[in-house]
């Protein structure tokens, strides 16, 4: 996985404890990250290809996968888990699921199916050879296209942001 460090993290970490003692909000900060990677999740966007094989079936109606999924599950999100934590990635909603980000980013190596699958439209049996194919790097050519305007954003921001509740405090 491809992930975007901050260079400056003492700095951004000063911001932060100041924020923290000024009575600067969660959701402001995740706001302000929010507005900024805007342009990093358009261009992630764009990196990624929409199969042309169609959906992507199963025995079962659940794990129906249509094309274009992993397009509409991109988007900016805030952990749950850990405290300050922001990404952008794919995300799973009704409709928009993550089934193949992994194998679109990783690649595949070629394998024999084990039971019968449908591929390409059709049926296909079981011991059928499947080719592999090498993935794409779509966060990482969209970090490279956008680095530099989503940091310059969010140094700005939060700048603002702390001038902002500094002053009121």
């Amino acid at each position: 996985m491809t992930t975007l460090e901050i260079t400056n993290g003492k700095q951004f970490n000063l911001t932060l404890e100041k924020l923290k003692q000024a009575g600067g909000r969660k959701r402001d900060i995740s706001k302000i990250f929010r507005t900024a990677t805007k342009p990093m999740v358009s261009a992630a966007k764009k990196n990624i290809s929409i199969r042309k094989s169609g959906e992507i079936k199963s025995m079962y109606p659940s794990r129906v996968h249509p094309p274009g999924t992993l397009k509409r599950a991109l988007k900016f999100a805030v952990s749950k888990k850990y405290k300050l934590v922001f990404f952008v990635g794919a995300k799973s909603k009704k409709g928009a699921d993550t089934y193949y980000q992994t194998m679109y980013a990783s690649g595949r190596k070629g394998f024999t199916l084990s039971k019968p699958a449908y591929i390409g439209g059709r049926w296909v049996s079981a011991g059928t050879q499947i080719k592999g194919y090498t993935g794409r790097d779509y966060m990482g050519k969209a970090i490279q296209q956008t680095e530099s305007t989503v940091m310059n954003t969010i140094e700005t921001e939060m700048n603002n942001y702390l001038g902002r509740v500094w002053g009121n405090g």
